[in-house]
């Protein structure tokens, strides 16, 4: 993977999240907005974000300040 953390910002409710496997293959921790359905793809190890912008750049910031972050994703994958 090219990047240290995946960024999936979609609010569907319903929709599926394709991003977020993309993601998981890849091995990146990946910080998404707080859905039933980032939740169900993503599980305890995803990194979630109440639904404004302010909040979402403050987990990125949480997950790249983290040196266990990258454990995360590997174990994600």
């Amino acid at each position: 993977s090219a990047g240290d953390v995946a960024v999936s910002p979609a609010i569907s409710k319903i929709e599926g999240n394709g991003r977020l496997f993309d993601s998981m293959a890849c091995a990146v921790p990946t910080v998404a907005f707080d859905t039933p359905v980032n939740r169900e793809s993503l599980g305890d190890l995803g990194v979630y974000a109440r639904r404004d912008t302010a909040d979402l750049a403050a987990r990125i910031e949480e997950v790249l300040s983290d040196p266990g972050s990258a454990s995360r994703g590997e174990r994600m994958r």
